[in-house]
């Protein structure tokens, strides 16, 4: 890897890192929003996912049952038109951010090494 290789890592760490952060407070914002549509209008539901909250009711357990609703798509059973089409961006995002998080990995992989060795 030459130096203009490394100059363009440089360039592309910073933007997919800037990506990344503003990703998880666009999350932040859609998963509270998923939760109160939950909470308010369907609330059997709600309940056994373990009433999720994004911080204070935020168990390994809650996340990971409603991850499992999300990615599932069990949203699409309750037949609410908003939660449907908010549970479908979601699962297209979530996808999406693990794809440049992934990317960035491998960018933080591959440049690394060339830059501790100098080059």
């Amino acid at each position: 890897m030459n130096n203009s290789d490394l100059v363009r890592f440089g360039l592309v760490m910073p933007v997919l890192l800037a990506i990344l952060v503003v990703s998880v407070v666009a999350w932040f914002s859609v998963m509270s929003r998923f939760y109160r549509i939950l909470r308010t209008r369907h609330s059997a539901t709600y309940e056994s996912l373990g009433r999720p909250t994004l911080f204070l009711n935020n168990s390994p357990q809650n996340g990971l049952a409603t991850l499992r609703f999300l990615l599932g798509g069990k949203f699409r059973q309750l037949k609410d038109p908003e939660l449907q089409r908010l549970g479908s961006f979601m699962q297209v995002f979530f996808y999406v951010y693990c794809a440049v998080f992934v990317s960035f990995a491998v960018l933080v992989v591959i440049a690394m090494p060339q830059q501790a060795r100098g080059r």
